[in-house]
């Protein structure tokens, strides 16, 4: 990206691609914007916002455009707001919030208005894209940082934990139908910084926080009710969380007990109500954020300039992954040695049984190539085209529906660099 940023927005447009907008670089609140391209997987430039901001949330409008308020900027809190219009590519004010503000929420609304609620303020506002006005959403105790605004099926939108002094464990519903706010359940612990995540059956999966705790809650619209459900493999707040294949993928973050960024990656299956490791990021990170793709997969950017994607395992035959080996631990060497724990391992799932071809056409260098089944650990093909010439490695097998394998890349030798690992039936 053109800007390092640290507590930063996006947004995936209609178009597919991504916005994102803002942040802090380690020394200045940047105005500066980036497009991500997903069938490019390039990154450009975009009009710099009115006012470089951190800390502000990000909300895409019913018309395309992208609604942008609040925020830190160099003088402090602000209460201006900007949208983005991608056909023009250009800023244009949206107002006053009303009131300055810093970790909130925006929410878009059924009837296109947006909500903004929690944050340093404690008066929720509501901002009409028709008009370019903001007016008063009701009122309530309601001042709540770090606090998180699901869209419920119903229309009325769940606003849950926070804080304002001291961690919040209550809930607040707010009905746009009569634009008031009503008490909802009680969490069964304190969270600030955590995500909310709206399963495709309309629960509400919310997890991790600044607490010592990886258990998570989920709210049933339908009861008005919060259950405990599983649990992380770690605690962690300033996550990433976005839905890939009715799971939900949260990554990196970090917490008061262990300020260490985290690099390991998760989900969680609404089925069994439990969560599994999957493939870690490339790179610790926290204050980051991401979004899912139209193709399935995830897009994390952000504390520095890098950005990645994650791909389910569940993903359709095509390309499943793209890296880097130079940072690897260890190399091929003998050539299809697998035990020397390399460090490009991308899980994927056969969707049905076929004859299968994993490759590594279009790296830069001289890969090596094994396929390990992941329930017996057992290698299923090695290929590491040493005396080739050139960088294609390839195994075929046959899979059965369901089973995983692990792809491993790695380079021969002291061989290193960028690779493209893809499957085809």
């Amino acid at each position: 990206m053109s800007d390092s940023r640290r507590s930063t927005s996006m947004v995936r447009l209609t178009s597919g691609k991504v916005l994102i907008a803002g942040g802090y670089s380690g020394s200045a609140h940047v105005a500066s914007a980036d497009i991500y391209d997903p069938p490019s997987r390039t990154w450009s430039m975009a009009a710099p916002m009115l006012t470089g901001r951190s800390e502000h949330p990000s909300v895409l409008l019913q018309d395309g455009r992208v609604l942008v308020a609040g925020g830190y900027t160099s003088a402090g809190a602000t209460n201006t707001a900007e949208v983005y219009n991608p056909s023009t590519n250009t800023w244009a004010s949206a107002g006053s919030i009303g009131v300055n503000n810093v970790n909130f929420t925006l929410t878009l609304l059924n009837n296109g208005r947006v909500l903004a609620a929690g944050g340093s303020a404690t008066t929720p506002m509501l901002f009409n894209p028709a008009t370019n006005t903001w007016t008063a959403a009701g009122s309530g105790d309601l001042g709540r940082q770090g606090a998180t605004a699901t869209l419920l099926p119903n229309g009325k939108v769940l606003l849950a934990g926070g804080w304002n002094g001291t961690m919040i464990a209550t809930t607040r519903l707010y009905d746009p139908a009569t634009n008031t706010w009503a008490a909802g359940p009680t969490l069964g612990a304190p969270r600030y910084r955590h995500s909310a995540t709206r399963l495709p059956d309309g629960r509400v999966l919310l997890t991790g926080g600044w607490t010592h705790t990886g258990a998570s809650e989920l709210y049933d619209p339908s009861t008005n009710t919060l259950s405990l459900t599983g649990t992380m493999s770690t605690t962690r707040a300033f996550h990433v969380a976005a839905l890939v294949d009715g799971k939900v993928l949260v990554s990196g973050g970090h917490t008061e007990g262990d300020r260490t960024m985290r690099q390991s990656a998760e989900l969680f299956d609404p089925a069994t109500n439990s969560w599994s490791l999957t493939a870690p990021m490339r790179s610790a990170r926290t204050f980051h954020a991401g979004v899912a793709l139209s193709d399935g997969s995830v897009l994390v950017a952000g504390l520095d300039r890098s950005a990645e994607l994650y791909f389910p395992e569940t993903a359709a035959p095509g390309q499943i992954a793209q890296g880097n080996t130079c940072s690897a631990t260890g190399t091929f060497s003998p050539s299809c040695a697998f035990s020397v724990s390399p460090a490009s391992i991308h899980a994927w799932t056969a969707p049905v049984a076929g004859i299968f071809t994993f490759h590594t056409l279009g790296s830069d260098f001289d890969t090596v190539l094994e396929l390990v089944d992941d329930s017996t650990q057992q290698s299923l093909g090695c290929n590491d085209e040493a005396s080739s010439g050139n960088s294609q490695s390839s195994v075929t097998v046959s899979l059965n529906a369901g089973q995983r394998v692990r792809a491993v890349v790695q380079g021969y030798s002291v061989n290193c660099g960028n690779f493209v690992l893809s499957v085809v039936r």
